[in-house]
């Protein structure tokens, strides 16, 4: 799996820093096999994996850039703080850093920041980092990260438990091709299921049941024929053209089965999956989702015509523009929003916060933060012009609460906890933020109905939520994923 040349570096990245110390070592190892891992996935970026160390009084940040770097922060009493605490602390000053030139401030956050082991008797997190330029706010990143974090806390622990306390090599915990396929398949599977496949994803490591399945039928040769064929996804409340009596169940043990009907999908129709079970035959030009098997061993995914990823004799490929920055385009949620470009800006550069975060605009967003302001509720700011200053916005949502911007990008309060009468049911499916930003637009409506409302809701997972005063009433709020 790795060339000479990869083996060449690890040889000389094991002799450039044999003397450095256990962190220091970590900075680096983490950075190269991350970065490693994500070639896999044809992912162009570099990625900076820097752990902290919590001391009794600072955080010490390190990172590795052809030589080890690292960056001190004095925080009194930190050795009283509980652990979530410091996880949050340390994205913040994390941000700080970033903002203040002491760290390259093309940098952001991926993910969240989590709890790595105890390093030479320190508590240590880690942070994920890549240029903020060409880093794509996407659930495949995210999950790639998440994995391999959890990967190394394992392998940590176990060094730990056998006082054999030698971070291993940069290969150590990447050179098996079956964990790569894991991470991968898993990674895909979320993609999936933002199209409504129900995809089996749950616990990390081997629940992909249907990434794995329509490897197997596409693996499967039926009367000397190669794979060939359509698969689409169908919600509860749609009927497919022919229904199977008895549905197929997509399992291991139906894997010949499943091969024989994928020889039905040809002249328009494609198999149907309800939840685990094959139906019947639905008209493909009916789906946006399908999954498209055209030779042995080779498959794809894809969305409104567009490959999202694709599968060739057990390598995955993910195509590049879905990976990067997505576009917002607000007018196909709401044409009545005025000023469509400036929002779409404001909205574009929030979404960078990887946290999650919200921006309300209404015309009202002067006389609503002086309302919030006397009750506690928000933190006024002399008002500024989000569109010149737009390196702010990333610091504005950097904290819990909405930021109140009107229609022309003037901000007017930030931090604000948005109240108002419980005037639209709830859906205990989504947060608190989502939840309460909706009912704030719906409450607004109800005291200023010709003033128009549009939250731009962001949460931790990457969805965006635009939800304005004339669609906050419709059953299914729109979404962009």
């Amino acid at each position: 799996m790795y060339n000479s040349r990869e083996k060449f570096l690890e040889n000389d990245f094991l002799q450039k820093y044999s003397n450095y110390s256990n962190i220091e070592k970590l900075a680096c190892i983490l950075t190269l096999s991350l970065n490693r891992e994500f070639r896999v996935f044809n992912f162009n970026s570099y990625v900076h994996v820097i752990p902290v160390k919590q001391t009794d009084s600072s955080l010490e940040y390190y990172w590795y850039d052809d030589d080890i770097k690292s960056a001190k922060v004095p925080i009194p009493n930190l050795h009283t703080y509980e652990k979530d605490r410091l996880i949050r602390i340390i994205s913040t000053r994390f941000e700080v850093l970033c903002s203040e030139g002491i760290l390259d401030t093309n940098w952001s956050q991926i993910g969240d920041v989590d709890y790595l082991t105890r390093i030479d008797n320190e508590e240590t997190f880690l942070v994920a980092v890549a240029d903020r330029k060409s880093y794509p706010n996407s659930e495949l990143w995210k999950h790639v990260v998440d994995v391999f974090t959890e990967n190394w806390q394992w392998n940590l622990e176990i060094c730990k438990e056998n006082n054999l306390f030698a971070i291993p090599s940069p290969s150590d915990t990447i050179k098996n091709a079956d964990y790569y396929w894991d991470v991968s398949a898993v990674a895909c599977c979320r993609i999936m299921s933002k199209g409504g496949f129900e995809t089996g994803y749950g616990d990390p490591f081997g629940s992909s049941i249907l990434f794995y399945m329509v490897s197997a039928m596409a693996s499967t040769y039926y009367e000397k024929r190669y794979s060939e064929g359509k698969i689409v996804p169908i919600t509860e409340k749609q009927k497919p053209d022919v229904t199977f009596i008895e549905p197929i169940a997509i399992d291991v043990m139906n894997k010949r089965a499943l091969r024989k009907f994928l020889e039905m999908t040809h002249e328009g129709f494609a198999l149907a999956i309800k939840e685990f079970e094959v139906v019947g035959l639905a008209k493909t030009e009916e789906s946006i989702s399908e999954i498209i098997i055209s030779g042995t061993n080779q498959w794809k995914y894809c969305q409104n015509g567009i490959v999202l990823f694709s599968v060739d004799d057990g390598f995955i490929s993910v195509n590049d523009s879905f990976l990067n920055e997505r576009e917002l385009r607000l007018e196909s949620y709401d044409k009545d929003i005025p000023n469509i470009k400036i929002v779409e800006q404001i909205s574009k550069e929030a979404s960078h916060q990887t946290h999650g975060t919200t921006v309300i605009f209404s015309d009202e967003a002067n006389s609503e933060s002086q309302r919030l302001s006397k009750y506690n509720r928000c933190e006024r700011i002399e008002p500024i012009d989000l569109i010149e200053q737009k390196e702010l916005i990333r610091s504005f949502t950097s904290i819990d609460g909405a930021i109140l911007v009107d229609f022309n990008g003037i901000c007017f309060s930030i931090g604000a906890i948005l109240d108002g009468e419980a005037v639209k049911a709830g859906n205990i499916g989504r947060g608190a933020r989502y939840n309460s930003a909706v009912n704030y637009v719906a409450w607004r409506k109800t005291k200023s109905p010709d003033c128009l409302y549009c939250a731009v809701i962001i949460s931790e997972d990457g969805m965006i939520n635009i939800v304005t005063s004339n669609t906050v009433d419709d059953e299914d709020d729109l979404e962009e994923e």
